[in-house]
């Protein structure tokens, strides 16, 4: 796997760090609190049954949690690092005094990892331990509350099996071997959006759709509201119940959700799993052919009375309204029966009609729909509407719908 930023500055700049949970983590905080209890608040002696119990369990524990060995006063679990700056700067260098002696205790040749200002609060906190005396260098105080999160292993081991497996229970068998693992989607995905839940994720080569399955699971996890767009070309395959590599991809996503959907979390106990599939094509609307018009100038313009292309729906039409004024493709689209056509309402900001033989009669019918539709469910932004040019019988019916969508309120009356 490559994982990379494209504006490296960025990251340094907003000190963005690619993290994942510290595995361990909660047990290990569990424990701790089991000793401070058991102990009564006394630190040594909570140390000691803490790491006793560690010690029990050490080799099923990441060793960077098993480092977390001390209990301090407050009965917080600590680990001991030094205090030097990894570079050092003209504010990284000043003498610190032992709290005993008086006296200037040891410094690395890099100066102190905090400025003169912080280091002040850190040892009125206590989160400084000094030596005995000045001659030794103090430590630093790093609570395990703190340190929650662990940088990801750019190495790791793990079963490429599992994900097969684990695909082939959702599908059945060799339906689509060699499948990205989900678990360690998930736990990128969560890393580089700093764990944002209203992230949109994209795959330009989706697959059996694990970058989507990987959203979802991480939605129902902490009830994130993450978004994917997937992209995957119709390749042919040889399957029965499948033609191509999107028809699998579609059945994984149903088949995850649903599972997703059985079992709900405290977190996320309606999550979200729907999705919408489109596929990609040609513009509803018929170009005008220059070339062809030179030639024969009246067979054209006949056939471009109706500019639509054959065989397509006015839901195909719905869509590419939508594309055409930048309207979120998972914008909530209702569609009512009016006069014998459908009328569309796209997130209550467009409503769309495509009938045709529309009289001057019918276009104040229409009007009043919309004008319905439209105060049942009112919008701050601008409402648009939008028709069918040709499926007015005159410009009459035409002008009669603009009329009184005007004195309704509307603004806005495009044609297609």
């Amino acid at each position: 796997m490559l994982i990379y930023a494209k504006n490296r500055a960025r990251l340094v700049e907003g000190d963005v760090r690619w993290t994942e949970p510290k595995k361990d983590h909660e047990r290990v905080m569990a424990m701790a609190q089991d000793a401070w209890t058991k102990s009564n608040g006394d630190a040594a002696e909570a140390t000691k049954i803490y790491r006793r119990t560690l010690r029990e369990v050490r080799s099923e524990l990441e060793p960077a949690v098993f480092r977390y060995d001390q209990i301090d006063e407050n009965g917080r679990v600590f680990q001991t690092g030094d205090l030097r700056k990894p570079s050092p700067t003209s504010r990284s260098r000043y003498e610190i005094l032992h709290p005993e002696t008086g006296k200037p205790v040891p410094m690395h040749p890099n100066g102190w990892v905090y400025s003169p200002e912080t280091m002040v609060d850190k040892i009125r906190q206590g989160h400084i331990i000094f030596g005995p005396d000045h001659t030794t260098m103090p430590r630093q105080k790093r609570y395990l509350e703190d340190m929650d999160t662990q940088a990801i292993k750019p190495v790791f081991t793990r079963e490429r099996a599992s994900a097969s497996y684990a695909l082939e229970k959702l599908l059945g068998e060799n339906v689509f071997p060699y499948s990205k693992d989900v678990q360690v989607l998930a736990t990128w995905i969560a890393s580089v959006t700093q764990n944002r839940k209203d992230s949109l994720v994209l795959d330009f080569f989706a697959g059996s759709g694990s970058t989507g399955h990987a959203v979802m699971d991480l939605n129902a996890a902490d009830g994130g509201n993450r978004r994917y767009i997937l992209v995957q070309l119709d390749e042919p395959v040889d399957m029965d119940g499948y033609s191509t590599i999107a028809d699998i991809m579609r059945e994984r996503l149903r088949r995850a959700g649903a599972k997703i959907a059985e079992n709900p979390t405290l977190d996320a106990p309606d999550v979200d799993t729907g999705f919408r599939s489109y596929r990609l094509g040609s513009s509803n609307v018929t170009p005008w052919d220059g070339l062809a018009a030179a030639q024969d100038p009246a067979r054209t313009l006949l056939e471009a009375v109706d500019n639509l292309a054959e065989g397509r729906t006015t839901n195909d039409l719905v869509v590419e309204i939508m594309l055409r004024l930048g309207i979120d493709l998972v914008t909530p689209v209702e569609a009512r029966e009016v006069m014998g056509s459908t009328l569309y309402s796209v997130g209550g900001t467009i409503y769309a009609y495509f009938g045709t033989g529309v009289t001057s009669a019918r276009a104040d019918e229409v009007a009043k729909a919309i004008v319905a539709w439209r105060d049942e469910i009112p919008v701050d932004s601008d409402v648009t509407v939008v028709v069918r040019d040709t499926g007015f019988v005159d410009s009459a019916a035409k002008l009669n719908l603009a009329a009184a969508l005007e004195q309704a309120g509307f603004t806005t009356l495009r044609s297609i």
